[in-house]
């Protein structure tokens, strides 16, 4: 039984560890959805260059990932470079391919790349796997829950000894006989 009981806790605790990375990450999502329209609807934009590609080794797979460096231009002819957040393998870009940025007015070296990718990728990997791991941890968790109700006896397995026989259709009634005439008072009187 405490064998039981340690299994049931051990359940419990990878089903919710799953449930709450989902929930913590499809927060991460939204936050990160709501950052990124916020800075698209208060940015500015300007054309840009690729002027470099920034290589970052990426231990995992043993390969290199490429981050695009930009130069633009603000309206009082600042000239600002920055490298994007966001890089690829093989790269997205190539040198000297001209770009639309985006920046904010009052910090322009906090600019992006104004492409889909460069924008939107982060929140969408953030939801992808939040909701894996939510639906996961959801479906492990009703599980768990039906399991423990079970064990409880709070449900009752159905098998062919316990399920319920169909009713016996009910007893037929005789046909009515003669029907009984009562007399009325008057008939009686006549009668008499």
């Amino acid at each position: 039984m405490a064998k039981t009981g340690k299994s049931s806790v051990a359940s419990w605790l990878s089903t919710g560890t799953f449930l709450l990375i989902g929930l913590g990450l499809l927060g991460g999502a939204v936050f990160s959805f709501v950052t990124t329209s916020r800075f698209i609807g208060e940015a500015v934009s300007a054309d840009g260059m690729v002027v470099g590609l920034e290589e970052r080794w990426d231990s995992d797979d043993n390969d290199y990932t490429y981050y695009p460096q930009v130069e633009f231009q603000t309206e009082d002819h600042r000239t600002i470079a920055f490298t994007s957040d966001t890089g690829s393998r093989p790269a997205a870009f190539d040198v000297g391919e001209p770009v639309r940025v985006l920046f904010d007015p009052v910090r322009p070296e906090a600019a992006r790349i104004d492409s889909f990718f460069q924008l939107w990728l982060l929140p969408l990997v953030l939801g992808g796997m939040g909701t894996v791991f939510s639906a996961f941890g959801l479906l492990a968790t009703l599980s768990a829950i039906r399991e423990s109700l079970r064990r409880d006896g709070a449900f009752a397995a159905v098998g062919p000894e316990t399920a319920t026989k169909p009713a016996d259709p009910p007893a037929e009634r005789p046909p009515p006989g003669p029907a009984t005439r009562h007399e009325s008072v008057i008939e009686r009187s006549h009668r008499d």
